[in-house]
């Protein structure tokens, strides 16, 4: 057991020095303070590290106690219910380091094997019993991405939403969260979510993007193509990455769509094909 919690212990000592190395380089720059951005990240950080130690420790004094009272039965309950939280913590650092940062975009892996999804789905499940006292909301986070990547789109739903109850102001959980929804033509729900996300981040060309191609599933093409030409205005990548994204085939024939993209327009049938010289004999 001691060898266990060591383990453990070595494993907060690292993460906190790192944490005070990322510390020290922000002051460095001018860039932390008692409410700056780091030292907001260190606050957080730290709060996890603190409710997960607490959790560990929880189990060495429960067997502590158990012992104290002579009930070998007790203490090796709780050995096994130490045991199998540890196996889906460690399940969870796995998961953590294959799960996508992105569920869509340039940075998105574009094509999983079925072998990786099968070990996307494994981790998830191995990890699903762990404490939601050892899960922070960049815990959660990585879970809903990977939920959605697997096809587990309700799951998402939940993933995301355990990370707006720790952080309402996450936009990147709400904009993958109206992405999920979108998915799932919940459209009301997927405009609320994108809407949410624009107010803390009001130019953010991957957002535009996302609820463009929403209001092109919802049969809304004016909106569509406002929030495309915005996204391509911020990112112009978004122009050759809306070219063959299907879910702008409801206004793919639209004039205004094909411009903004630079596809060709449809040769009118009133229109007379280009004559060609006549070959020399």
């Amino acid at each position: 057991m001691g060898g266990i919690l060591g383990i453990m212990a070595t494993t907060l000592i690292i993460i906190t020095v790192i944490g005070l190395a990322v510390g020290a380089i922000g002051t460095a720059v001018g860039i932390i303070g008692k409410d700056g951005i780091l030292g907001i990240w260190r606050s957080r950080r730290q709060e996890g590290r603190d409710e997960r130690k607490a959790l560990w420790e929880s189990f060495e004094k429960r067997i502590e106690l158990a012992e104290a009272r002579g009930s070998k039965e007790d203490a090796d309950a709780v050995r096994r219910e130490y045991e199998a939280q540890l196996e889906a913590w460690q399940a969870q650092q796995s998961l953590e380091k294959i799960a996508p940062r992105e569920i869509f975009g340039p940075k998105e892996q574009p094509y999983w094997t079925p072998d990786e999804l099968d070990q996307l789905r494994q981790l998830l499940t191995d990890s699903q019993p762990l404490s939601p006292a050892a899960l922070s909301a960049e815990d959660y986070f990585l879970r809903g991405n990977a939920y959605y990547k697997s096809g587990q789109y309700r799951q998402a739903l939940l993933a995301y939403k355990q990370v707006l109850e720790l952080r309402p102001d996450h936009a990147d959980t709400l904009q993958n969260r109206g992405v999920t929804l979108r998915h799932l033509k919940l459209f009301e729900d997927s405009l609320e979510s994108f809407n949410h996300a624009l107010t803390l981040r009001p130019d953010h060309a991957g957002t535009f993007y996302n609820r463009a191609c929403m209001y092109s599933l919802w049969g809304k093409p004016a909106e569509a193509l406002n929030d495309l030409r915005r996204a391509i205005e911020g990112s112009p990548e978004n122009r050759e990455e809306a070219r063959t994204d299907a879910d702008f085939d409801n206004i793919r024939d639209d004039p205004r769509f094909q411009e903004l993209v630079g596809e060709p327009k449809p040769p009118s049938d009133e229109e007379e094909p280009e004559s060609q010289p006549d070959s020399a004999d």
